[in-house]
């Protein structure tokens, strides 16, 4: 499985900060081509940033992380328009690929 990238962590702390259900979570994990314990375990690095967070979460968030919840912190207005364009870029990347597979993950969107 790939790496983290920036679209897939930013996608993933819009989910986070939502409080996404575990529905929710295994949408998201479609889109970024992840697993959804994989989504999880950044919820975990995002809540150790996360000063509000009740728990601890995981204690070596990746420097992506560190660097993409610095960023947002400071302006969160501006994370669900990032989030909502990197969505439509993993699905734009994905449907010269697999045009079933994105058919099946936009349509659960609009249910």
């Amino acid at each position: 499985m790939a790496k983290w990238d920036r679209d897939d962590t930013i996608i993933a702390l819009e989910a986070y900060r939502n409080n996404a259900t575990s529905a929710q979570i295994e949408k998201v994990a479609k889109i970024i081509g992840k697993t959804p314990a994989s989504v999880r375990m950044k919820f975990g690095n995002f809540i150790h940033l996360d000063p509000k967070a009740e728990g601890n979460g995981f204690d070596h968030p990746s420097q992506l992380d560190v660097d993409i919840w610095n960023e947002y912190s400071r302006d969160w207005s501006k994370l669900k328009y990032d989030a909502q364009q990197a969505e439509d870029r993993k699905l734009h990347t994905v449907q010269g690929q697999n045009e079933s597979f994105v058919d099946k993950v936009v349509n659960s969107f609009f249910k």
